[in-house]
């Protein structure tokens, strides 16, 4: 008798087929707000949004954003081609930022490597979230009410 094996194939690989980028639906639910987290949405204007660039973006942003990502609602990412071909010639990453307290945030970058243009912009909006994070933060330690009351008890001893 001849012993003949059978071979099962090999399961496919979780990486055979990437997940689309950018999209809420896969990102994982936020324990602290109880819903998605940050939401990044990527729009091009005459500009070839390549997988590698989306995933550039994607990557930048998350990153850059990470220690704030409970605090921002959405991220807007638009590159465009300011002279309408997707040729050369200048280049613009605008960043529209929605926190969770409501505050909006934009800023603008401009080049020529969309690459260059996501990593600036992924750090200029670090920057400006973290400021206005620290803007709230020291306006709440010098509230007029707060200060006035301390003031009133000093005065009545």
């Amino acid at each position: 008798m001849e012993k003949t094996t059978s071979q099962r194939p090999a399961p496919p690989s979780p990486l055979a087929e990437p997940l689309p980028v950018c999209q809420p639906e896969n990102r994982r639910p936020q324990p602290e707000q109880g819903g998605l987290g940050m939401q990044l949405q990527v729009n091009g204007l005459h500009v070839d949004l390549s997988p590698s660039l989306l995933e550039h973006v994607d990557k930048r942003f998350h990153f850059a954003l990470d220690r704030v990502e409970p605090r921002v609602s959405r991220v807007s990412v638009r590159l465009a081609d300011l002279n309408g071909r997707t040729d050369g010639g200048p280049k613009e990453c605008k960043v529209l930022v929605k926190l969770i307290a409501g505050d909006t945030i934009v800023l603008h970058e401009k080049g020529t490597d969309l690459f260059d243009l996501v990593d600036r912009a992924s750090d200029k909006t670090k920057r400006l979230i973290a400021k206005q994070i620290d803007k709230k933060r020291t306006l709440r330690r010098h509230e007029p009410g707060v200060l006035a009351a301390g003031a009133v008890e000093e005065e009545a001893e």
